[in-house]
């Protein structure tokens, strides 16, 4: 269940912001905050209370660092810089939600990696070659599981390899192909499973 959040303020008090409701009178229009030198750092947009339409942040070299767009307090589009890394993360849809798809750029604007969130918090990934070509396409999930079909692409374009993933197991046949598309090998992989005595699975392996 999503819960509004709103953005309010009494007199001589902060912003405050409360979920389902407000304390104090609601923010409406824009804002906008800066630093000593008045540099601005951030612009926010309100309706209401909640968060709408486009909001961003600067660092103190005028560089845009995080962008957002809400729409009545929903947030429905967001880039910004990873923590972790100096790649940049863009989310088309609300994060996590069903539907959306997640993009990785580098910091010099090449796309990555894109991933669309499926049921079950699974999400299918694509991964890119330098110039743009498809280098894989999987499906994973929690704990990095993988599921369903699973292929791998050279940089012209043809099928190197294909198979399926049943929750992180190799099942079916798996192909091998080489750059001109030609089946190198091919293997097969079938899962075993043993049960408990009251029918509950005790252990999984590959043959």
């Amino acid at each position: 269940l999503f819960i509004l959040e709103y953005f309010w303020y009494y007199e001589y008090s902060k912003i405050k912001s409360t979920k389902g409701g407000a304390g104090g009178n609601l923010l409406h229009g824009k804002y906008q905050f800066f630093d000593v030198n008045g540099n601005l750092l951030t612009e926010v947009n309100y309706y209401a209370g909640l968060q709408d339409g486009i909001s961003k942040s600067w660092d103190s070299s005028g560089t845009v660092i995080e962008l957002f767009k809400f729409n009545k307090g929903k947030l429905i589009y967001s880039k910004f810089k990873s923590n972790n890394s100096d790649n940049i993360i863009e989310w088309n849809g609300p994060a996590l939600e069903k539907g959306s798809i997640k993009k990785i750029y580098t910091s010099y604007g090449r796309l990555e990696q894109t991933e669309e969130m499926l049921d079950g918090f699974k999400f299918k990934v694509t991964e890119y070659y330098l110039k743009g070509q498809i280098k894989k396409i999987y499906t994973t999930g929690i704990l990095d599981m993988m599921y369903d079909e699973y292929i791998e692409y050279y940089e012209n374009g043809k099928m190197k390899l294909y198979g399926k993933f049943e929750d992180n197991w190799k099942s079916g046949e798996w192909k091998k192909f080489n750059e001109a598309g030609i089946l190198i090998y091919s293997e097969k992989h079938r899962i075993n499973r043993q049960y408990t005595t009251d029918n509950k699975l005790y252990r999984n392996w590959e043959t």
